[in-house]
């Protein structure tokens, strides 16, 4: 099905986007001496947050496209899409759009703070943007494309301040054994203002939470419970299930096992189909897309279909 092409494309895509970023992160740099011996400090690469991040969302990607190539979806529920849904609702949104919007912020109030004019000589400008941009747009899309289920607020805010703690520990912890801050920022930073800084991002992290949830609430409101059933008898179960699809997904219902010469329409379509087709309906469809629901009323062979 298209819809199903569209998802594992573009979780295939970011697969291969993040996993040949990292690839080139570990072993395709080759950085100056006196920045191999700052790299090699505190760990390597694995003391940025946006190496975390990329090997949250190189994870979370392969298990999206796990997930497409077994079948499991929104509506086919099974624990790795429940561990997938739980994931992109929690830190996968949240820290993908904070790598993106704390550094580009930082970048052009004074790039110096975030990432050297001395960087460029050695880091690509792809790769700057697979690391420090893709993030954002990669989830963003995600939202666009697949309804995810959010845990109770309580439970999410849990699993962000817990990712956010660990690394906050992991930093400092770096910082007391080598004397080498991260991010030049906090080495900049008096200890009051080093405080204060880390409350804000701690606050736009959470922030930035709350904008997910609503934006996916917002996106999928609409498309998760119909609230009023329709009139017809027969397609009265079909409106009162939950249904949790994609924005181009379209789920096809038969009910010629319910035609019957006096069965009558959908208020809807009543209005439009004429009284010699009337009789001839063998499906109705449910087509969602992300701003309207719209019925497709498909009449028998060589009669015309309607579309509302």
């Amino acid at each position: 099905m298209m819809e199903m092409s569209i998802g594992f494309i573009f979780h295939l895509t970011l697969v291969l986007v993040y996993g040949y970023g990292i690839n080139t992160y570990l072993f395709g740099l080759n950085p100056p001496e006196e920045i191999l011996k700052l790299r090699t400090i505190g760990y390597g690469p694995f003391k940025y947050l946006t190496f975390w991040d990329m090997l949250l969302q190189f994870t979370y990607f392969s298990l999206a496209l796990l997930n497409d190539l077994l079948g499991y979806s929104a509506r086919k529920r099974s624990r790795m899409r429940d561990l997938q849904d739980f994931l992109f609702s929690t830190i996968v949104f949240a820290i993908g759009s904070f790598v993106t919007v704390s550094f580009w912020t930082l970048y052009n109030i004074d790039r110096n703070l975030i990432f050297p004019e001395i960087f460029d000589g050695w880091f690509p400008t792809w790769l700057n943007h697979n690391v420090h941009t893709t993030p954002l747009l990669g989830v963003l899309m995600e939202s666009y494309l697949e309804l995810h289920s959010f845990p109770k607020r309580s439970k999410g805010f849990g699993m962000v301040a817990l990712f956010s703690l660990v690394y906050l520990i992991w930093v400092c912890f770096i910082a007391y054994q080598s004397g080498h801050w991260v991010y030049p920022v906090l080495a900049y930073l008096s200890l009051p203002s080093r405080t204060l800084f880390i409350i804000a991002m701690a606050m736009l992290i959470s922030l930035i939470y709350l904008v997910g949830e609503n934006f996916n609430k917002r996106l999928w409101e609409s498309f998760i419970h119909l609230k009023s059933p329709p009139p017809s008898p027969p397609v009265h179960s079909i409106f009162h299930s939950s249904l949790y699809v994609s924005p181009y997904q379209m789920l096809s219902v038969d009910l010629s096992k319910f035609h019957q010469p006096n069965l009558p329409l959908p208020a809807l379509c009543q209005s439009l189909v004429s009284r010699s087709t009337k009789n001839s309906l063998n499906k109705i469809f449910l087509l969602k897309s992300h701003t309207v629901c719209s019925f497709i009323c498909s009449v028998s062979p060589g009669s015309p279909s309607i579309y509302l």
